[in-house]
């Protein structure tokens, strides 16, 4: 999954000038900030007790200053990137639609145990956001088993991470 942040990395830039658009962000309950890279706009969390090497799951946030990209175009580009670090990636999209005024794509991902740094199976479910000022992307990672139980608990997850602009009333801050 390192490899994986970087090639996030790679489409990540800093995001200077970006006051209206906010994200509505919130770590899973018992995950703590691992890394943050403010060059990049890369926060990454983890389980309480686990660390970059050793992770079972992983949370990651990223501001990309793609304009004028829809989310699903976003996530191509994404999912293309992955690949460069993981042959035998398999990518899905799983929901395309609007939350709170923007466009979302959710894609799943998962790379075979054979191409990782671990001996299991990386799996992720990301949420690329279209903003008007730039492309937010909201990552769940796990190692392990691909289930319908874990899918649908991480999708439920991703929900309430929405982005909003507290001076544009069709996409309202909580």
């Amino acid at each position: 999954m390192r490899k994986w942040a970087a090639a996030l990395l790679g489409l990540v830039l800093a995001t200077p000038g970006m006051a209206q658009e906010e994200m509505v962000f919130t770590p899973p309950e018992g995950f703590v900030s691992a890394s943050e890279d403010e060059t990049s706009g890369l926060r990454e969390w983890l389980p309480e007790g686990e660390g970059p090497e050793n992770w079972s799951r992983r949370v990651s946030y990223s501001v990309n200053p793609l304009e004028g990209r829809t989310a699903e175009e976003f996530a191509i580009l994404l999912g293309h990137a992955m690949q460069q670090v993981c042959e035998g990636l398999e990518a899905a999209p799983a929901h395309a639609g609007d939350q709170n005024s923007y466009g979302i794509q959710l894609m799943l991902t998962s790379c075979p145990a054979d191409y990782t740094e671990s001996e299991d199976t990386e799996n992720a479910i990301i949420k690329v956001i279209a903003g008007d000022e730039a492309m937010h992307t909201v990552q769940f990672a796990w190692r392990g088993d691909l289930d319908e139980i874990t899918i649908r608990s991480i999708f439920e997850w991703t929900v309430p991470q929405i982005l909003c602009n507290p001076e544009a009333e069709d996409a309202p801050c909580p």
